[in-house]
């Protein structure tokens, strides 16, 4: 018997919102180089990011969110070894050191401890037990939160280390 691909639910209005602005960014590189000389093409290789960028988006909603929560922990001291590897052996590029080179890839370890630090963040404020009117409930978050940030500033790449405090303050907001 076939199995049929089914879609994850779905925010079907947040899906139009980025579709459009992802055509819309399309439309922008391909008119900015379509000069001769110009980075001729850049936009089919846009659009070949965007088709595995959707690919691994539908993979991501396709997982179940307690997948997630599990992973939370190991996924973020996995990204805290990243960033103090980037650190030691770094590449630098004007006067920073925020990327690591695997073969022909380079990849950033702070796009990865942003996304790990939101999981564990949201696991601390899912606990049933959390009393924010209390400072030793606010203390284990700040700590989740600044080894990051401080890891990340010391590359030094002060935009993505402030997006560190800035997502804590919304997990508190949240979280009551």
């Amino acid at each position: 018997m076939a199995t049929r691909l089914r879609l994850p639910p779905l925010d079907w209005p947040m899906l139009g919102a980025a579709l459009a602005l992802l055509a819309m960014g399309i439309a922008i590189v391909y008119s900015a180089t379509t000069v001769p000389g110009m980075h001729e093409g850049l936009w089919i290789r846009q659009l070949v990011w965007l088709g595995i960028a959707l690919a691994a988006a539908w993979l991501a909603a396709s997982i179940h969110y307690r997948v997630y929560d599990s992973l939370a922990y190991p996924l973020y001291a996995v990204s805290i070894l990243m960033l103090v590897a980037v650190l030691v052996v770094g590449t630098s590029a004007l006067g920073a050191k925020r990327w690591i080179e695997l073969g022909p890839m380079r990849f950033q370890p702070s796009e990865i401890a942003k996304i790990a630090t939101a999981f564990v963040l949201a696991r601390r404020f899912d606990d049933a037990k959390l009393d924010l009117t209390r400072i030793r409930h606010w203390l284990p978050p700040l700590i989740v939160t600044l080894v990051p940030f401080a890891l990340v500033a010391e590359e030094p790449d002060l935009g993505t280390s402030l997006s560190f405090p800035v997502m804590l303050v919304f997990m508190y907001y949240w979280g009551g």
